[in-house]
């Protein structure tokens, strides 16, 4: 059975929170692990780092790579659907001035 929905907006309801999930996803991962580069102690003369690496600076990356990945997230919601209208009104303007 189906519902009254047709069939590309069961696809575009599935494939937009996908595709936004995956990328924010992604940004999360890839901004924490380059700002995590930032917090690293340098390391002594005895070879030995003189102290434990800042667990704050560590806190603060991971909490700013998880808003830039919601942010990219949204982001990436937006334009899909955006691009999706345009491509829908450029199709529909074509059928509307007919063959010729």
């Amino acid at each position: 059975m189906t519902s009254g929905r047709p069939r590309w907006s069961r696809s575009l309801a599935f494939w937009v929170p996908l595709a936004a999930l995956v990328t924010g996803a992604l940004v999360t991962v890839f901004s924490s692990v380059a700002g995590a580069g930032n917090c690293a102690v340098d390391v002594g003369p005895g070879g030995l780092p003189p102290e434990a690496p800042d667990a704050v600076c560590y806190q603060l990356v991971r909490t700013m790579s998880e808003r830039v990945g919601l942010v990219t997230a949204v982001a990436t919601v937006i334009v899909v659907l955006t691009m999706v209208a345009v491509s829908r009104m450029a199709r529909g303007s074509e059928m509307a001035r007919g063959p010729g």
